[in-house]
């Protein structure tokens, strides 16, 4: 291929279309440069990596200063001096290509594969390892010590250095006293109709680049659309309709987006606390051209998505990227997603699950896919016949083995459903049960297979029409939000213009009731139903999440805290003290006890001041049981240090300030919309402030108290969420632990969202 090039003619077409692409990559690689640039290096961080200094490295290797000493950050001399020798016409690859030596080089692959020898030594040598942690667990108090006095000496030399050489302030003493210091806004609630809420940010460091969006509110819809709301965040990738109504696919769509402005996407906000849901549709660009281009192609993603029959190969396409998407995540490491799980126990509502919970949104993307399908293809009836078939099958590892066996796109899809189902699933309502367990659950197996048929057998066209239908209810009854990021001008005119979009959309204000509310959830009254609760009767506190294919275990446990929000008492300010002592990895805190005892992996204690909880989580524990009073025994025994009243502290006074701007910009827009407003949380940590010269390390040690209940099995205060996720085994440890409490255990299926008579045929 680089001889090719090489050997392609000045002035050819040829010649010509392969620059072009070449050009489309540099523009993309500038347009990157210009919102990177601009971001917080975050040196110092965690995980901050080295991306900044290698960009710098290459700045001035390729491009070096110019004439007044200034380095170019952004590549766009190198993308001028690419474009001036495209212009001319000739094949410059020639002369290039002749001087790197590319055409000489071979290429190398290398291929590397593992020895099972090898492997299964290191395995057996991990779990040795492992074992002698938790045979050892004396030990650990010795390392922890050790650690202590290391980071306490370390600690104790960097004030030394400092006082030496420099007078600094004690952050303790000038901590920033909200998420975002030193950036402008401006944020007004339009009471004219239709209600408008908007944010505006000034940095100047922006460079000419404007960022805005708009987030839309989700709530109030029929519960036969909710299966349909994880698509939506792939509207702004199937092509639209311009403003004379003729369409543009897809790849025309590309093109534009990437020759005329920086970027374009969207994504859901929400807050279980306060029942928020949002989808954010947002666009970005570098200059008021760009900004122009970026505000017409919003508005037509807002109003004209290209949800057409015609157009049905590339929202197939759109939905499959979207369901791998969610299967990648779910592959992922725990602490990745296991979270969003505890959220949706949080909060019940379908509209929020639905996009909250990685298991939720999962299965109605299989239905979306089985809804997709053109059943005219399918004109003797094979599928059908086929998925009944297996839909009679009452012995379930003899239907594991068929759909093994079987090569069909859709055997593979009941495969994997199967194994979300609980034991049982296949009994045929209680005529073949050979237990309590398989009795309660009886069933299951051949309802999906009816949702599944019904899912087939549905046009694609009334799946299209009920997403134009529910984008529609999105649009004309939600609440409405809009953000703009940038300086000058520009900025301004973008926010009269966002303005003007909104009001084009129809408004119409909400009726009718709310997501129904039956005193438990959708995802706990499927647990009832199979336990064969009453309506009346309450669900146990404890849940445990079995999924059979994750042998560790992982704990998440939450109850309803101080609100970090406003002023705070004295008595709020020490309480929400004393769980900030035990967060972060400190040699005193449950996280690196667990992680050095071999009890867990990525763990510890936390709390969000927005959501007013407190938690704690673990993943990769062996025994669920045994982490929970591991870390019970260690709270209630830890000598805590003696400067715990500044750690506290210092673990209060969190800023977004090494975010990019764009998300500092949307998080405050989140932040407004939940009724966190900078001036509230500088109240807080007032409060804070002041109440620490009342407070001694003693108060603060003393406050372990408060948090204690997170490991009750028995007292579990109101607003709490107990869940544990793993294998049936972990289940059972859990149990153990609990002493007598009653566990509840969920499956995979149980978030699943409700059909409607079970086919919706």
């Amino acid at each position: 291929e680089v001889r090719v090039v090489a050997g392609r003619a000045d002035g050819g077409e040829d010649l010509s279309a392969f620059n072009n692409r070449v050009a489309a990559s540099i523009d993309a690689k500038v347009k990157h440069s210009r919102s990177y640039i601009i971001k917080s290096p975050g040196f110092g961080e965690r995980t901050a990596g080295s991306e900044h200094l290698r960009w710098l490295d290459a700045a001035v290797a390729y491009g070096g200063a110019d004439a007044q000493g200034e380095i170019e950050l952004s590549y766009q001399r190198e993308a001028d001096a690419l474009t001036a020798l495209m212009a001319s016409g000739k094949n410059f690859w020639r002369e290039y290509v002749g001087k790197w030596g590319l055409a000489e080089r071979a290429p190398q692959l290398v291929l590397c594969t593992a020895d099972p020898v090898l492997w299964e030594a290191e395995e057996q040598a991990a779990a040795a390892r492992k074992q002698a942690f938790q045979d050892g667990l004396a030990a650990a108090g010795t390392s922890l010590e050790e650690y202590r006095a290391k980071a306490e000496a370390t600690a104790a030399e960097i004030a030394r250095h400092s006082a030496a050489h420099a007078s600094l302030p004690s952050f303790t003493t000038h901590p920033p006293m909200d998420f975002d210091p030193h950036i402008q806004h401006e944020y007004e609630e339009d009471a004219a109709y239709p209600p408008l809420r908007m944010l505006s940010v000034e940095m100047a460091a922006q460079g000419g680049v404007v960022n805005f969006g708009v987030a839309l509110g989700i709530a109030h819809l029929p519960q036969r659309l909710h299966k349909h709301i994880p698509v939506l965040t792939t509207i702004h990738s199937v092509g639209v309709t311009d403003h004379a109504g003729k369409p543009v696919k897809y790849n025309d769509f590309c093109h534009f987006l990437t020759k005329e402005l920086t970027y374009l996407d969207s994504y859901f906000s929400r807050n279980n606390k306060t029942d928020r849901v949002e989808l954010v549709l947002r666009a970005g660009g570098h200059g008021k051209a760009e900004v122009d281009c970026a505000l017409y192609w919003l508005e037509r993603v807002l109003l004209a998505p290209l949800w057409t029959e015609d157009n049905l190969p590339r929202i197939r396409d759109a939905v499959l990227k979207r369901f791998h998407d969610v299967k990648a995540e779910l592959k992922r490491r725990p602490e990745y997603w296991a979270w969003r799980l505890s959220y949706s126990l949080m909060n019940e509502n379908p509209h929020y699950v639905a996009v909250e919970c990685p298991l939720t949104e999962e299965h109605a993307l299989f239905r979306m896919k089985w809804r997709l399908f053109d059943y005219r293809g399918d004109r003797d009836g094979a599928m059908v016949d086929h998925i009944r078939t297996l839909s009679a099958f009452t012995d379930r590892a003899a239907l594991a083995a068929e759909l093994k066996q079987s090569t069909s796109d859709h055997a593979a899809d009941l495969d994997r459903l199967l194994g979300l189902l609980p034991d049982g699933a296949c009994a045929l309502n209680g005529a073949a049960a050979t237990g309590a367990a398989d009795a309660v659950a009886s069933g299951e197996w051949q309802r999906m297979c009816q949702v599944m048929i019904a899912d087939i057998t549905t046009p694609p066209s009334v799946t299209l029409n009920e997403w134009k239908e529910l984008f529609d209810l999105v649009k004309s009854t939600g609440t409405r939000r809009a953000h703009v990021l940038g300086d000058g001008e520009t900025a301004t005119d973008v926010k009269a213009k966002l303005k003007a979009m909104l009001q084009r959309v129809p408004f119409i204000a909400a009726t009718g009731s709310p997501p129904r509310d039956t005193g438990r959830g959708f995802i706990t009254e499927s647990w009832a139903k199979r336990a064969r609760r009453g309506p009346d009767e309450s669900a146990p506190a404890h849940k445990a999440l079995v999924l059979e294919e994750m042998t560790q275990g992982v704990v998440m446990h939450t109850m309803d805290y101080v609100n970090a929000n406003g002023d705070a008492t004295p008595e709020d300010a020490a309480k929400y003290l004393a769980a900030k002592a035990w967060t972060g990895g400190g040699a005193h805190t449950p996280f690196l006890a667990a992680w050095q005892s071999g009890l867990a992996y990525s763990s510890g204690m936390g709390s969000s001041g927005n959501e007013c909880r407190v938690h704690y989580y673990a993943d990769h524990c062996p025994n669920v049981g045994k982490t929970l009073q591991f870390v019970k025994h260690f709270l209630e025994t830890v000598e805590a240090p003696a400067d715990m009243r500044n750690y506290a502290l210092c673990r209060c006074f969190t800023t977004r300030a090494k975010e990019s701007p764009t998300l500092r910009c949307e998080n405050l827009g989140h932040d407004f919309a939940d009724g966190v407003t900078p001036e509230s949380v500088r109240r807080f940590r007032a409060s804070l402030l002041a109440a620490r010269d009342a407070l001694s390390d003693g108060d603060v040690r003393a406050g372990v108290q408060h948090i204690l209940p997170l490991f009750d099995p028995h007292q579990v205060p109101a607003g709490s969420t107990r869940l544990v996720v793993g294998s049936a085994k972990q289940a059972e440890f859990y149990a153990e632990a609990l002493q007598g409490a009653e566990v509840a255990r969920l499956h995979p299926s149980d978030f699943w969202l409700p059909a409607e008579d079970h086919c919706e045929a």
